[in-house]
């Protein structure tokens, strides 16, 4: 089931032997095979990337400005136009205490946003929709001392929390500044319960919800798509070169990536086979990419296919369900083929 991996990785020595031209190229790309996924975060002005990237750091991939492997595309509204390539993007919502107003249910509130996009058009362009709220969990680890001690005059002063004049009037600039006025409620909040204030501030963030996000969608697949696009990024290159159809025939005959759309689909409710999704997420890697781990919940490979291949020409399923069958099916005709290994 590591068809693309192995099929870039002979595309790109064959570049280096056969396309003088993009041989640099395919030997920086080759280079990247073994190394850690590389994870691209853009965002216009006022998004807040900056502090994005600070939340995620230390992270069990690399931030880079620049081509990645991957990206995390940040916007302000849901409705801001979301270009690029869906395999490969998980969308933030960030600054998403705003979508709430910065209440104390802003967070809930920006997550019920997200996952209502998700389903709808947003969702066509990502594989995740997900609300942060970064700068609380990135302030709340830099609060002093005197922020502390702010913190605990605003338990007894309601309305200081009404808005940021008025907290500013109250505690000055710097505590307003590091956490907002959605991370100072939050705070005061989380020492009015007696809970420790930075972990409760990124508990709250959605910052935890983005490294999950990009964990499940990407991490668990980094090697396909580090391959996919280590072709996408040679493919432009090769203009003219008879190189490049044997690349772009991978491109397209690729299996895994289509896994990966519909495993989002299913986990956005866009697509759905009732009683049968956690048995099709199993099949398509959800839960693991190992031929056992996929076949946990179907036994032998070749009646699983059998029963996904006749839901697509089930006239009791929609369009798009057969459509999503056949991909399950052609899962299941690649484990056939492999083997059911224990």
């Amino acid at each position: 089931m590591t068809a693309l991996p192995d099929a870039a990785w002979d595309l790109l020595g064959r570049a280096v032997r056969e396309a003088p031209a993009v041989a640099e190229v395919a030997r920086e790309w080759g280079a990247r095979f073994d190394g850690a996924l590389r994870v691209e975060v853009v965002g216009a002005p006022g998004s807040g990337r900056a502090t994005v990237v600070e939340a995620v750091a230390g992270a069990a991939f690399d931030v880079v400005e620049g081509q990645g492997d991957v990206r995390v595309r940040l916007v302000r509204r849901p409705g801001e136009v979301v270009d690029g390539d869906a395999v490969s993007t998980i969308v933030v919502l960030s600054r998403a205490d705003e979508l709430g107003g910065g209440h104390g249910d802003a967070m809930e509130c920006a997550r019920v946003v997200a996952a209502r996009h998700a389903r709808d058009d947003l969702g066509e362009h990502c594989q995740a929709v997900v609300a942060v709220a970064a700068l609380p969990a990135v302030g709340g680890l830099r609060l002093t001392r005197s922020d502390a001690a702010a913190l605990s005059t605003l338990v007894n002063a309601p309305d200081a929390l009404l808005s940021v004049d008025r907290l500013t009037a109250h505690v000055g600039p710097e505590l307003p500044a590091k956490l907002g006025l959605f991370g100072v409620r939050a705070a005061v909040e989380l020492v009015r319960q007696g809970s420790a204030v930075p972990a409760g501030l990124v508990a709250l963030s959605g910052v935890p919800d983005l490294l999950a996000a990009i964990d499940t969608h990407f991490l668990a697949r980094a090697a396909v798509l580090r391959a996919r696009a280590a072709l996408l990024a040679l493919l432009p290159l090769l203009s003219g070169h008879p190189l490049s159809a044997d690349v772009e025939r991978v491109l397209t005959s690729a299996h895994e990536p289509r896994e990966l759309r519909l495993l989002a689909e299913l986990a956005a409710g866009r697509v759905t086979f009732d009683e049968r999704d956690d048995e099709a997420r199993h099949l398509l890697g959800g839960h693991g990419t190992a031929p056992g781990t996929r076949l946990a919940l179907s036994g032998d490979p070749y009646q699983a296919y059998l029963r996904w291949h006749a839901l697509t020409e089930s006239p009791e399923r929609t369009h798009a369900q057969r459509c999503a069958a056949g991909i399950v099916a052609r899962t299941c005709e690649a484990l056939v083929a492999v083997g059911f290994v224990e």
